[in-house]
């Protein structure tokens, strides 16, 4: 039997089943379809064929068809010819939810002795998001809960930490490198926006201390966020919960660095400042409000215990007298949005 003769029989049986994607955030219904073209690539050293796959989405719920309306008004780009279907593919990607499409559809044609995908397209009509894109772009702010830059920055932060965390549940010690250590993606991509990075993750074992610790950077060289985590691999179990909030703490605040590069706002620390004056700088002191922000969100608690606590509780790395904290502290909590 031919190729194509066994990808015509392939996308009979795959046109008579529909699928469901369903996480915390977005639910839709789905069906396959090999496009039919098969792309040589290097997997694991060797060359392999891999199938393009067209996924088509439809009856999304709510906060699918909100977020992928207002991304689209920002990029007119993902039209195709036909006028009313849209490809979705790099938005869905950057929220997280294409690469467990992937992964679904690689076990359903696995048993079908197609071992090899790629995503090509990912299609959804006009017709199951907002509508008027114009209108929609109108009046978005009238909405009591718009979708605004910060939450889509959010999802992007959830996507970096549940990949961090799953790979500190192997239990595992060394350098990582996200996301292509985990999905064969080369880069994150903050959603709204057409940056790209990536993470470099070092995890430490220290079976001597209590507690652990998370330091962050970003390299705008490379577009990087370097990470180190240092932690006890015997206590991590019952911390895990409080080493996620400052995971979650400290990619925020290097993510707005990220973002203030691409601005022309991210300055450079003189060498021969102190803590304060480095505390102090006007790109810290944001990077710092939206970083706690997340911090205070996730552990429900107000902003100004979640600030009070990190300076009380990292006293060895900000080394900032107690006088300098108060200044700090001051500066942060008022920050203008």
């Amino acid at each position: 039997m031919s190729k194509e003769t066994y990808i015509k029989k392939i996308n009979n049986l795959l046109s008579k089943k529909t699928y469901h994607y369903e996480s915390e955030i977005y639910s839709f219904d789905y069906i396959l379809e090999l496009t039919g073209e098969i792309k040589p690539l290097i997997s694991i050293g060797e060359w392999k064929d891999f199938y393009l796959l067209n996924f088509k989405i439809f009856n999304l719920n709510d906060n699918a068809k909100r977020i992928l309306s207002f991304i689209i008004t920002q990029h007119p780009e993902y039209k195709t010819e036909d006028k009313e279907i849209y490809e979705v593919k790099k938005p869905l990607r950057q929220l997280g939810v294409e690469r467990s499409l992937g992964g679904m559809a690689r076990k359903m044609l696995t048993s079908l002795n197609i071992k090899e995908t790629m995503t090509k397209e990912v299609l959804v009509s006009l017709s199951e998001l907002e509508g008027d894109f114009e209108e929609f772009k109108l009046n978005i702010d009238e909405e009591k809960k718009p979708i605004n830059e910060g939450m889509i920055d959010r999802l992007s932060v959830r996507t970096v930490v549940k990949d961090i965390v799953n790979i500190i549940k192997q239990n595992e010690e060394g350098e990582f490198y996200l996301p292509e250590d985990v999905n064969d993606e080369p880069e994150y991509i903050l959603t709204n926006k057409n940056i790209s990075f990536s993470v470099e993750l070092t995890l430490r074992f220290n079976d001597i201390i209590g507690g652990f610790g998370v330091n962050g950077a970003y390299s705008h060289g490379e577009d990087t966020i370097e990470l180190v985590i240092e932690y006890n691999p015997n206590t991590i179990k019952q911390q895990l919960y409080d080493l996620i909030g400052e995971i979650n703490e400290v990619l925020t605040h290097e993510m707005v660095h990220l973002k203030q590069y691409y601005k022309g706002e991210l300055q450079y620390p003189d060498l021969d400042d102190g803590p304060l004056e480095y505390y102090t700088r006007k790109h810290e002191i944001p990077a710092q409000y939206y970083g706690f922000k997340r911090l205070s969100k996730l552990r429900k608690s107000p902003l100004e215990d979640v600030v009070r606590d990190w300076f009380r509780t990292h006293k060895k790395i900000h080394k900032l007298k107690p006088e300098e904290e108060d200044i700090v502290i001051d500066k942060i909590l008022n920050y203008k949005v």
